[in-house]
């Protein structure tokens, strides 16, 4: 600053100064004018410094200090208020940072005191302000000590290289002046200044001032780093541990959770103080370490002990009497209690900052680094810890974690070696305490745990570690040596897996319900399979985290890993009890590892999706490992197919009683000690035992009767958790094969549609997800392509277990999924399948549940055929031109009443045309011939020869005639609903054979005992009536009207005590289409439409017919009928109509009472009021709506 500059700095604060050296002496009155006086001072000083170029001189500061000092001294510190006190360590700051260059370290001593006192609480109450530190004094604000901790680490920290530059001062002497700093204050008559000035930043170290906390640390790190030597280290080493533990865990925080950046601060100081405290060079320089040969010279030197110098003794000079004396017992000491601190920093692992986890990780490195001798049982908790931040999906943790783990365990590493053993032995023992820890429902320690095995895992496979023994140790694991049998029994007996709690049934908007709904659903993304629970691991971060373990040790031990995949499917194969579900879902994961895929868990939807990983994560394709996996994938494929070989006595004897396994459980936690013995977790309430409980006699048996169902449930939900699993397994198979599996579907593909037809919801959207799978990776464009292509491998899987040797009941329900995924296309083949199922229905003709499969097949081959054919269209009637509208025939008959009495005109002789004038046997005219020579007439579409589709399903209606007497009524029904879609494919002179063949057969089925039948029976009636209408006319009439006539009137009755039928105003007719008598009344109805229809006008049809039938269906045109049945009889009535209007009109009008609304105004305009019948009247029944909606529809 320049002589002008300076008058004009010392022109400003020269007022301030003198009011402030004049109110020196602090009273009530003056002290908030000395606060004005403060506030001004430190405004002008940080204008003064804050302006470019602009430096105070030390005659200056000194000038500005006088006053604050006076205030200090003239008045015991603990009378001065917070405020005023703040400001004057304000002002200092400012001060020190210009004053730092130049001020005595006297001065600087005092400074230091001045705010450790009032930071630590210990200013002197009495007033003489000479002595500092001795008893307790005032506890300040959390404002007042953040300000003098800044006085007091602008006192400690050495200028930045910028502000040495601004002040005008080379770096060099900079470093000369802290070196004077360092040395002063380090001096033994000075050190306890520095010490205590630790002890008062670490009493404030958990500070709820998030500001004031940082400052804290950061002055603490400073201290220990720069003041401390690290021959004293060691005497703050315990307090400094133990607060810094306190501060990063956040134990005096009321929130929860530390600040990322206060953890981050608290690790900084904590590695700080254990290097400089316990560091293996300082520790070898004291001589507690010896030097490990790294050479020949280092080897020679420990043969020839005398040619090696002894290390030289470090002995306590009398003048330090602070230095530290460090021996073996201390070192170990000292090791065990610094093992549990870092041990206690563990729940920093799920920290919700990143910033605290990468502290974490970086403190775990440098004291790997830096003591690896000192602290070698530190190694695996270490070592731990930087594996799971390994995982993290943040890059800014996982990156220098995996950098650090890299960069120790490199072989130009000097502690690769031990930290090689270490890793491997934490392999085996975190593999051994998993049992344990999942009985106890620890799930964030097998998280952990799960995750530093994956770690390990990952490391193995970087390419910088790629020739270390993490690789070897992991095969011998996994190898086929029988390291799997020594702990792969005991994580069996705890991975009890069961269905997720949020299936009960079948999601009807799933792809399972579209499929069951006979829906096509074809693969246009991954595959999603349900998600199972451990029933010891609650969280899904555990559960994933085991999944990825074991995925993550397959891949690592490679084709060396199939053998424990091979023990593990034996033993699965071996029963299908709680074990042998856990033991295929282990091996399933180890054999993802091994192929290179991925099962991976959605924790949205809760489901899992099969994906590949990349090429370069493989690491076997295209190399002679890769065919011995993919040998082995082919082979678990045909194993795991095997399953479903076995019938069901087999199946129940290999289902092990839940209660007998775990029996032996028990003994084999007698066995092996009391570590596996499992916790009880207890949920809900407790139940209550009463005395009638105790005494009754019975209740024992009732329990035991429910223990009993409760276990025969148990042994069916494992088995369906192990056909779960096995389907799993072969999607996992099919993806490590790709292109190379459809020559396996001949074994694969039966056990995937055997589980589609599955009651289990669990086991059928496996299914459904497997064959989407198998579909996707083998090429094919959806699942109907895969079955057309593999058609006849489904059909002779299906075959051989409709043999009585084998007899599998629900292979027909597979054969009729079957024809219904494949869809049209299946026509092509359905030969196979129809000469299949009457080759079965000949021999098992007298099983009720075979023959109804059968015929649903062949009811399916025959819905099929309706898409692939055009449906025929109905026989081409003309009505006849003498039938015509009322109007027309009202109009020829006033014609015919006009002209009645005239003369009929004689008719003119009819030209027949020339006459032969030469005898039979006369040649031919020419003529002749050139007609003969004329095409034929074309052929009508009826007589016309059949596609080989309808000539297919004609056979099939032609041999299932004779089951229409079966004794099962369901069988019955069956085959009237094949008969009735087969209407839709046959013309109509393909289906009239059968149908007259089985008419006695069909009409005694409306006289069945079962109404669903009936049902059946008219509905059968009513298609052939609406497609053959000429054909079913005479026989309508003849034969069905009658029984329909009788049944009517029965339902009437019938209707009067159903549940269902409404009853409203006295008109009968159901209220729901789910009843048996609403379908049969639809039926009735159809085929008196059809019947009645247009198109059969040319049909003659008795007047008493037409009168009858408009009788009884009067009370469907009522609006309390159900919408259905109104519609359909509205349409019969406007059929009857168009045939005979004046009957329908009078009918209608004679039911209504009259025309009093308007209805028959058509009519009367020409014909006059006709006279009604009052004994159809129905003053009940509303239908004056639909009255007149058919008659204006009729008469327009």
């Amino acid at each position: 600053m320049t002589n002008e500059n300076a008058g004009n700095a010392f022109g400003q604060l020269k007022p301030t100064c003198v009011s402030l050296l004049g109110t020196a002496r602090l009273t009530p009155t003056n002290t908030p004018i000395v606060s004005k006086h403060l506030s001004t001072l430190l405004d002008t000083l940080t204008g003064l410094t804050t302006a470019q170029g602009a430096r105070l001189n030390a005659h200056l500061i000194e000038y500005v200090f006088f006053p604050i000092s006076s205030i200090l001294q003239r008045n015991d510190i603990s009378t001065i208020p917070d405020q005023l006190l703040e400001k004057l360590f304000q002002a200092l700051e400012v001060l020190c940072r210009q004053w730092w260059w130049d001020y005595s370290l006297k001065v600087w001593e005092q400074l230091v005191k001045i705010c450790m006192s009032v930071i630590g609480g210990l200013e002197n109450s009495g007033s003489s302000g000479k002595t500092w530190g001795k008893g307790k004094g005032k506890d300040r604000s959390e404002e007042t000590k953040e300000a003098a901790a800044l006085c007091l680490d602008t006192l400690l920290r050495r200028p930045t290289d910028e502000q040495t530059a601004w002040s005008g001062n080379l770096q060099g002497s900079a470093v000369r002046r802290y070196t004077e700093i360092l040395d002063y204050a380090t001096s033994p008559t000075r050190f306890p200044v520095i010490g205590q000035a630790i002890n008062s930043l670490l009493a404030c170290a958990n500070s709820e001032l998030l500001s004031f906390k940082l400052l804290i640390l950061r002055t603490t790190t400073l201290l220990l780093h720069d003041y401390i030597p690290t021959t004293r280290a060691p005497q703050v080493l315990p307090g400094v541990v133990s607060t810094m533990c306190s501060v990063a865990l956040g134990r005096k925080v009321t929130r929860g959770w530390q600040t990322g950046d206060a953890v981050a601060a608290a690790l900084d100081v904590l590695s700080v103080v254990i290097l400089n405290s316990i560091g293996d060079e300082i520790c070898l320089s004291d001589g507690l370490l010896q030097d490990v040969p790294t050479g020949l010279e280092d080897l020679m030197d420990l043969v020839s002990p005398k040619a090696r110098p002894e290390p030289e003794k470090q002995e306590n000079p009398a003048s330090d009497p602070f230095a530290f004396r460090r021996t073996p017992s201390w070192l170990q000491a000292t090791a065990s209690q610094i093992h549990l601190a870092i041990n206690s920093l563990t729940p920093l692992l799920s920290h919700p900052t990143p910033s605290a986890q990468l502290a974490l990780s970086t403190l775990s490195s440098r004291l790997l680094q830096r003591t690896t001798r000192t602290l070698s049982s530190l190694h695996p908790l270490l070592l731990s810890h930087l594996l799971s931040l390994s995982l993290s999906s943040f890059a800014q943790i996982s990156h220098p974690s995996e950098t650090a783990l890299v960069s120790l365990l490199t072989p130009s590493s000097p502690s690769s070696s031990s930290l090689l053993r270490t890793l491997l032995q934490l392999t085996q023992e975190n593999l051994g305490a998993l049992p344990t820890l999942i009985l106890s429902h620890s799930d964030a320690k097998v998280e952990l745990i799960a995750k530093q095995i994956e770690g390990i895992c990952n490391l193995a496979r970087m390419p910088a570690l790629h020739r270390t023994n993490i690789t070897s140790g992991v095969e011998r694991l996994l190898g086929p040596n029988g390291g799997i049998e020594k702990w792969g029994s005991r994580l069996l007996g705890v991975l009890e897996l069961s269905p997720p709690s949020g299936i009960g049934g079948i999601n009807t908007h799933s792809s399972a319900g579209l499929l069951i709904s006979g829906i096509e659903v074809s693969r246009t993304g991954d595959a999603s399979f349900p998600h199972l629970d451990l029933k010891h691991v609650a969280t899904p971060s555990a559960y994933t985290s085991l999944e990825r373990m074991f995925q993550a040790l397959g891949s690592v031990a490679g084709t060396e890993a199939l053998s424990s995949v091979e023990w593990l499917l034996d033993l699965a194969k071996s029963g299908r009890g709680t074990s042998h579900v856990s033991a295929i879902w282990t091996a399933t994961r180890i054999l993802e590892g091994v192929g290179g895929v991925r099962l991976a868990y959605d924790s949205m939807d809760g489901r899992h999706t099969i994906k590949q990983l990349p090429k370069e994560e493989e690491g076997l394709r295209l190399t002679p490992a890769r065919k011995r996996v993919e040998k082995a994938a082919r082979s678990i494929t045909k194993s795991i197919a095997e399953l479903w070989e076995l019938n069901s006595e087999e199946l129940e004897g290999m289902v092990t009683d839940p209660v007998l396994e775990d029996e032996s459980a028990d003994r084999s936690l007698t066995v092996l000690g009391d570590s596996l013995l499992p916790t009880e977790h207890r949920k809900g309430f407790n139940p209550l035992t009463t005395l009638v409980d105790t005494t009754n006699q019975s209740s024992g048996g009732l329990h035991r009767s429910t223990n009993q169902e409760h276990q025969a449930y148990l042994r069916r939900q494992m088995a369906t958790l192990h056909s779960t699993l096995a389907l799993t397994t072969i999607s996992v198979c099919a993806s490590i094969l790709g292109s190379r599996f459809p020559p396996l579907l001949i074994h694969a593909l039966y056990p995937i549609l055997r589980s589609l037809v599955s009651s289990h919801a669990i086991l059928h959207s496996t299914a459904l997800s497997a064959l989407n799978h198998v579909a996707f990776v083998a090429g094919y464009a959806s699942t109907s392509n895969l079955l057309l292509s593999n058609f006849d491998y489904a059909l002779d899987s299906v075959s051989r277990r409709l043999l009585r040797r084998r007899l599998d009941v629900k292979a027909t329900k597979v054969l009729v999924l079957l024809v219904r995924l494949v869809g049209k296309d299946v026509v092509g083949r359905a030969g196979d399948v129809v000469e299949e199922c009457f080759d079965r229905l000949d021999e098992f003709h007298g099983y009720g549940v075979i023959v109804e499969g059968l015929i649903a097949v062949l009811t399916e081959v025959v819905k099929a055929a309706e898409g692939e054919d055009d449906p025929t269209e109905k026989t081409a009637h003309h009505a006849d031109p003498k039938l015509d509208k009322g109007s027309q025939k009202f109009s020829q008959f006033l014609n015919w009443y006009k002209h009645r009495t005239d003369t009929a005109k004689e008719e003119a002789a009819e030209d027949f045309g020339p006459t032969p004038h030469e005898p039979w046997g006369h040649p031919k005219d020419p003529k002749d011939d050139e007609r003969e020579k004329r095409p034929p007439p074309e052929e009508d579409a009826d007589d016309a020869k059949p596609t080989p589709t309808q000539a297919l399903v004609s056979q099939i209606i032609q041999r299932s005639l004779p089951f229409l007497t079966h004794t099962s009524p369901t069988i019955r029904s069956n085959i009237l609903s094949l008969m009735r879609s087969s209407v839709l494919v046959l013309p109509p002179n393909a289906i009239q054979p059968s149908v007259h063949k089985a008419w006695p057969f069909i009409l005694n089925r409306l006289r069945d005992n079962q109404p669903f039948v009936v049902a059946d029976a008219a509905r059968l009636i009513g298609a052939l009536a609406e497609h053959s209408g000429d054909f079913m006319s005479g026989r309508v009439w003849d034969d069905v009207w009658p029984a329909y006539r009788r049944m009517l009137d029965a339902l009437v009755e019938g209707d009067r005590t159903n549940a269902l039928a409404k009853r409203s105003k006295g008109v009968g007719g159901t209220a729901t289409q789910y009843s048996t008598s609403h379908r049969l009344y639809l039926a009735i109805l159809n085929t008196l439409k059809s019947v009645f229809d247009p198109a059969t006008q040319g049909v003659w049809i008795k007047d008493e017919l037409v009168w009858e039938v408009a009788v009884k269906c009067r009370r469907f045109l009522a609006t309390s009928v159900h919408h259905e049945l109104q519609g359909m009889s509205r349409s019969l009535y406007r059929n009857l109509a168009r045939r005979n209007d004046d009957l329908v009109w009078l009918v209608l009008t004679s039911t209504i009472g009259g025309d009093e609304g308007g209805v028959g105004d058509v009519v009367e305009a020409q014909v006059g009021n006709p006279y009604l019948l009052a004994f159809l009247q129905e003053e009940n029944w509303d239908i004056r709506d639909s009255v007149e909606y058919i008659l204006s529809s009729a008469f327009d």
